[in-house]
């Protein structure tokens, strides 16, 4: 590849997503499918696409057949011959759900042993997508509202009592007798 050559995004359809916000941004017509991200990158779930001699080929594939010459040397040996990065556009019109990410060596780990256990990458209880850890930024391009953190475990407590579950009563003595990060740690690992 000796010259700039022209991307075809991935749209990613879930409910959250906003109806018109990624349509409007890259100049197509709304579907009525919420479209919550547009992925541009060579992740294989969803490889941007690359126009090169009147055809559409996936950014992937194409690095995997020449990572050198797309990465460039010093990349493509520090990352394995993959390219490291996915930049995403969000539309969020509803609240996402609860984003958690691992650390680098805990998403290697669990890539690995899903794929010994021959989990399919689009199953439901498919945690591990790839092997890289999630480091984000955010620049919102709307008013956004991005939260941090978690409730404090005596409002958490409270507010699951509320709901008054026969299911949530067992994790919710766990994080009762045990209030610090740890017992929080294993609460979510349990809900």
């Amino acid at each position: 590849m000796e010259k700039i050559s022209l991307l075809k995004n991935i749209i990613q359809e879930y409910e959250w997503g906003s109806l018109t916000a990624i349509p409007e941004l890259i100049g197509i017509k709304p579907s009525g499918i919420p479209c919550a991200e547009l992925w541009m990158g060579a992740h294989p779930k969803a490889s941007s696409r690359v126009f090169i001699e009147n055809e559409w080929i996936s950014l992937y594939e194409l690095i995997k057949e020449a990572p050198g010459e797309i990465l460039g040397k010093n990349i493509a040996e520090r990352f394995n011959n993959s390219f490291p990065y996915l930049f995403k556009v969000l539309a969020a019109a509803h609240p996402l759900s609860i984003q958690a990410h691992p650390a680098k060596e805990q998403a290697v780990k669990g890539f690995e042993r899903e794929n010994r256990l021959k989990i399919p990458f689009n199953a439901f209880d498919r945690n591990y997508k790839d092997e890289n850890h999630k480091p984000e930024c955010i620049c919102a391009l709307t008013p956004f509202w991005a939260l941090n953190g978690f409730r404090p475990v005596s409002e958490i407590l409270f507010l699951t009592e509320k709901i008054n579950s026969p299911g949530l009563g067992r994790i919710t003595g766990i994080l009762r007798d045990q209030s610090d990060d740890k017992g929080l740690k294993q609460f979510l690992i349990l809900l």
